[in-house]
């Protein structure tokens, strides 16, 4: 029985993506515009983040803080501290990569 060919990985993103060269898909893909709608859904993003990310890494809105978190991802969890590190990070900086349009 013959093997279908498998999808190349950037199918599902659509035609803005398959571009003629890899330098453009990647620009593209993470290009921002400049429609109002685009703005007001990366801000609500990054609102609905921030307070997510600011219990687990700085101890706001009720949260356990640095400490706590990397204590309950770290031990309980089973995950290494640089995942636990990374996973903390991110939370807070996509926020704010929200709110810059990154």
């Amino acid at each position: 029985m013959k093997r279908a060919k498998p999808m190349a990985p950037w199918f599902w993103l659509g035609k803005h993506v398959m571009r003629t060269s890899e330098g453009e898909a990647m620009i593209s893909l993470f290009k921002t515009d400049d429609a109002w709608s685009s703005l007001v859904l990366r801000l609500t993003l990054g609102l609905v983040m921030f307070p997510h990310g600011a219990q687990k890494l700085l101890g706001l809105y009720g949260g356990a803080g640095f400490d706590g978190t990397m204590a309950f991802f770290t031990q309980k969890m089973g995950l290494p501290w640089i995942i636990a590190f990374w996973s903390l990070s991110e939370n807070l900086l996509a926020a704010s990569g929200c709110w810059q349009g990154s």
